[in-house]
């Protein structure tokens, strides 16, 4: 449906004075709240650094450890500090032989170098957060305030915060879609410290999602590349050894240091059965939630590991050329977080170094549960409390397990891939202008829902690409035909195809209430532009059985929805979907500023389109459209405007 020739007005008229670059940045209040928070840090960072004293740990055992390796050594069973024998990959080596070499294997120096990490991982933190728009602004504070973390990166020096800085870098990355990128620091995070690995599984599942097999496998090519580079000094000279203790997988801790199982009694904390019933807990746990919420939409994992392999085979046989799907950045997040999560949960043991794994998380996680936010406060300083227990005892170690499993079983309460808006896309024409702005629309609105897009056949290949690289979901559907033997004459010619839109098309009546203190309800008719619904497999079959026994009539669809939800359906209010019609056939009734839902129909009235108020929406639909700044990903989506509008005349888009 269009509106056909409407002018736009000068730009010169609509140009607006463009503010300092200061003022506009700071406009968002996270930003604002973000840059002070790290300038708020970064003073209490220095102050703590100054005052607190240093907790040797590690740090001398690191020293040592370094000096055998610039001596020479490359035996991974000779290289031992007061802790202990090395148990950290490769690239760790050459993180703190860097660091020996900045501060002279001092400590006072090492505290400002791990200051300034800090205050580099917080600002990263903050980048993520304001990104995906979950957390609010004040909640950001919560950051800052734990005593532990800051304790683990400028009291302690622990190579965790070296691993946690590198893993947040490749979130940034992954969240700008560079996931070949992302894949090498994520990589070299792993060389640092292997708990980086929980992280692994939740972004396999992301790159399928993201990438065709080809740019998953030349990914994982150059992930694997770092580790043998970095490791090449020692698989040269003693393979066995480098492999057995840089990436062993069953250590056992010792029990006094656990912060998490110390409830559980010793003979069983270090029994093999526990750490293998752990692991089962761990796999079964990813499992389902890869299937009933990572990979919800997609109709389950096996269904979506299925697309991907039949999807492998057609792209295998017609091209050689990869694609790229633009994800959400917060299904990114969302996903990477709780997969690690997952894995925090079934560990064996934490130790106190251990929460930097996952703490810049725990405000993320809060807020996407259903809790209110006085509670999501309260479980914030419950954990951080339970991380402050020294040395941590079995309530303690209970009640961190307990508010972690509250958290665990909560985050799905509110994943939104259960609800989406739907629109059906039909043709090689500008109709696909139309999604892409309303897909631009919800993202300027901020909402919660993905957009799915039920296309037919004949929507070129590179119309869908634009469209899942903007978010949308891209649905194929099957061609819906009126009866035969009927003949109709069709109110537009091309209406026919609105049958098609009986394929998203269903009801849920019985959740929605016609309340009787506002009168009668309104004629048994409705526009079908906009309105809300719960699929139902019943509805949808009993509805393609309706239509063969009902003859079409001149509004197609519409009428057909019409008669057969006559007796259930409930209307919405206007304002969710306004026809441009009723700006003069029922102005008395027409509030322009709280409309939320325009509906650019066919109006028939084409003098109306001169109209004031209509070139004012129909601007408000351009600039939204060229706005560069709700782009999902840096494609040239204005550039799909036809070159012959004039830069001062435009007609008004095509709406699917």
């Amino acid at each position: 449906m269009a509106v056909k020739s409407a002018r736009r007005a000068k730009s010169s008229q609509h140009r607006q004075i463009s503010k300092p670059w200061i003022p506009t940045l700071f406009r968002n209040p996270k930003v604002a709240s973000a840059s002070a928070l790290l300038v708020f840090d970064a003073v209490l960072t220095a102050l703590i650094i100054a005052y607190v004293p240093y907790t040797k740990i590690d740090w001398d055992a690191y020293m040592s450890q370094v000096s055998g390796f610039l001596g020479g050594e490359r035996d991974y069973s000779n290289l031992k500090g007061d802790t202990g024998p090395l148990v950290y990959p490769a690239g760790f080596w050459y993180a703190y032989s860097a660091i020996q070499y900045v501060t002279g294997s001092q400590v006072h120096p090492a505290q400002i170098l791990f200051g300034v990490l800090y205050i580099v991982n917080l600002g990263i933190m903050l980048y993520i957060y304001v990104k995906t728009d979950v957390v609010p602004w004040w909640a950001l504070a919560l950051l800052c305030l734990s005593k532990r973390m800051h304790s683990i990166f400028v009291l302690r020096l622990f190579n965790d915060c070296l691993a946690m800085l590198l893993l947040h870098a490749s979130l940034a990355s992954f969240l700008h879609q560079r996931w070949h990128l992302g894949l090498i620091i994520f990589s070299g995070a792993v060389s640092i410290k292997m708990n980086v690995l929980l992280y692994a599984p939740p972004l396999l599942l992301l790159m399928l999602k993201a990438m065709d097999i080809s740019g998953v496998i030349s990914a994982l090519f150059g992930a694997a590349l770092v580790q043998i580079l970095l490791g090449l000094p020692f698989i040269m000279s003693h393979p066995v050894a480098y492999i057995s203790r840089a990436f062993n997988l069953g250590r056992v801790f010792i029990h006094f240091w656990s912060v998490n199982f110390k409830f559980v009694p010793e003979p069983i904390f270090v029994s093999k059965a526990f750490a293998i019933s752990l692991l089962v807990v761990h796999l079964v746990l990813l499992a389902a939630f890869a299937h009933y919420r990572w990979c919800r939409h997609e109709g389950g994992v096996l269904k979506f590991l299925f697309s991907r392999l039949v999807s492998t085979k057609l792209k295998f046989a017609l091209t050689n050329t990869r694609s790229y799907k633009a994800l959400k950045k917060e299904h990114i997040v969302t996903t990477m977080f709780v997969g690690n999560f997952i894995g925090i949960l079934c560990a064996r043991s934490l130790h106190y170094q251990f929460y930097s794994w996952y703490f810049h998380t725990l405000p993320y996680l809060l807020w996407k549960t259903p809790f209110p936010s006085f509670l999501r406060v309260i479980l914030f300083a419950g954990v951080e409390l339970c991380w402050n227990v020294y040395p941590s005892n079995l309530h303690s170690s209970a009640l961190l397990l307990a508010i972690m499993c509250s958290i665990a079983m909560d985050v799905p309460a509110v994943n939104m891939t259960s609800r989406a808006y739907v629109t059906f896309l039909a043709g090689n024409k500008d109709y696909v202008k139309g999604v892409l702005g309303l897909a631009k629309g919800l993202r300027k609105a901020k909402s919660q829902y993905p957009l799915v897009v039920a296309v037919l056949p004949d929507v070129p290949e590179e119309h869908r690409k634009i469209l899942e690289s903007q978010g949308c979901i891209v649905r194929d559907i099957e061609q819906v035909y009126p009866p035969e033997n009927h003949q109709a004459e069709f109110a537009m010619a091309y209406y026919v195809i609105n049958y098609s839109k009986l394929r998203i098309f269903n009801q849920c009546p019985e959740k929605v209430q016609w309340p009787t203190e506002v009168g009668s309800p309104p004629p048994p008719y409705f526009n079908a532009g906009m309105f809300v619904f719960e699929p139902k497999l019943s509805t949808y079959n009993n509805l393609l059985t309706f239509l063969k026994n009902t003859p079409p009539t001149p509004f197609a669809g519409q009428d057909l929805l019409n008669f057969f939800f006559r007796d259930v359906y409930k209307p919405i209010p206007s304002e969710y979907n306004f026809i441009l019609a009723m700006l003069w056939r029922r102005p008395e009734n027409v509030k322009i500023e709280a409309l939320k839902v325009v509906h650019y129909c066919a109006a028939g009235q084409e003098e109306n389109m001169e109209r004031e108020d209509i070139k004012m929406l129909v601007k408000k639909w351009w600039d939204i459209y060229g706005d560069g700044s709700l782009d999902l990903k840096k494609v040239p989506v204005a550039s799909l405007l036809a070159p012959v509008i004039d830069s001062e005349e435009r007609t008004a888009p095509s709406a699917a």
